[in-house]
């Protein structure tokens, strides 16, 4: 036990407060949704003690982590057979901000990754590493599952963390913008000064 409360999970795990919502069992349509979503974060971030709000549709160590294949530019296979399938999940503007997640290279998702406008991708470290060991990985594109239309363009990298088990090794990860890749099962996310449980009401 006092190992595992030694180990670096890639976030903070004191005074944040976590509330999941489905608004598909509710009936909510794609656009209805994703206004939820919106007002909901813009109404968190007016409590009183709220530092950062957020939300994500998959949080590390909650057990719920998909899966995508993954081609990365200038990235050369181990092998002749090598199929590489990352885990990921899709998040809200000011997540790592939120979850207290540094990027420790390019940006953050914000506001402007929209629906509309060029696909971005976050990656951590470790997958990183792997797919451009001797460059930088800002810029690079990535194509996700077999589609040839479903690149995108790595804005910036996260810190490592664990995804699935305290104890797991250092594995590949990346997020994507909800605003671009919508599902209607999220959990919010705020951030607090003081003990999260007083603003559960």
């Amino acid at each position: 036990m006092r190992s595992a409360e030694a180990v670096d999970p890639g976030f903070e795990t004191r005074n944040v407060l976590l509330l999941s919502v489905d608004v598909g069992l509710r009936g909510y349509s794609e656009a209805a949704g994703r206004l939820f979503f919106t007002r909901a974060i813009e109404r968190l971030k007016t409590v009183p003690d709220v530092r950062a709000a957020s939300f994500a549709w998959s949080l590390p160590l909650a057990g719920d982590s998909t899966s995508i294949r993954v081609a990365a530019e200038g990235y050369v296979p181990r092998s002749e057979n090598e199929r590489l399938f990352v885990s990921y999940s899709a998040v809200g503007p000011d997540y790592f901000r939120a979850m207290s997640t540094p990027i420790v290279s390019g940006r953050a998702f914000d506001d402007t990754d929209t629906a509309t406008t060029t696909p971005v991708v976050i990656v951590n470290e470790t997958l990183a590493r792997r797919l451009w060991p001797n460059d930088t990985p800002i810029g690079k594109r990535v194509r996700l599952g077999d589609a040839p239309s479903s690149e995108v363009e790595v804005v910036g990298v996260a810190r490592d963390g664990k995804y699935q088990l305290l104890g797991e090794l250092a594995t590949e990860y990346l997020f994507l913008p909800h605003a671009q890749h919508y599902g209607g099962l999220v959990t919010l996310i705020a951030r607090t000064d003081g003990p999260p449980a007083a603003l559960a009401t």
